[in-house]
């Protein structure tokens, strides 16, 4: 069965891949619903260029006149909560003008205010140029997405000068039955 949080990401994912735009990006303004950039605008100066094309669902320009402390852009999972055991899985299609190392997140807000964030091991870890990109986390019983709450995928962007593009993007989970592991598996991590 597909997980809530795969169905709700994909179908977000297609609108963007079947927009056509190109703009100014807004702080938090969406590009395409739960799919945004957001930056600190309080220290920082960000201009981005948004476009939205066939095939590529966004390419991303962005002039950075003063180091923001944080720029991401930012993906809806949805609702929705794993099982320690489960494997959740990212695969990005990228292409990249300059070197780019960055660890994305899962953040989940809680319904009574505040969040938490769920940090998987593998990063994003390229050189300039167009790359597929795999990344595996296999939830344990501490991970905030144990909890059905809404969870949004932060991928943290460069605080300075860079072209980035983004092809293509899946998320997908593994249930813990299935029997696949990113981590060995111990007496911990089943809670």
């Amino acid at each position: 069965m597909t997980h809530p949080c795969e169905l709700f990401t994909s179908a977000h994912i297609t609108t963007l891949r079947g927009a056509s735009f190109e703009k100014v990006a807004e702080n938090n303004g969406a590009l395409a619903p739960d799919i945004y950039l957001n930056w600190d605008d309080e220290e920082g100066v960000v201009a981005a260029q948004v476009k939205s094309e066939p095939n590529t669902l966004l390419s991303l320009q962005a002039t950075v006149t003063t180091a923001p402390r944080w720029f991401s852009l930012n993906i809806g999972l949805g609702e929705g909560a794993l099982k320690a055991g489960d494997v959740l899985g990212l695969v990005i299609e990228l292409e990249t003008a300059e070197p780019l190392h960055t660890a994305p997140f899962i953040r989940t807000a809680w319904r009574k205010g505040g969040f938490a964030d769920t940090r998987p091991s593998d990063k994003i870890s390229v050189e300039a140029g167009r790359h597929v990109v795999t990344l595996l986390h296999t939830v344990t019983s501490e991970d905030p997405v144990l909890t059905a709450v809404f969870h949004t995928l932060v991928v943290p962007l460069p605080r300075a000068d860079f072209n980035l593009s983004l092809h293509d993007l899946r998320l997908f989970v593994i249930d813990a039955e299935r029997g696949l592991r990113t981590v060995p598996l111990d007496m911990a991590s089943i809670g």
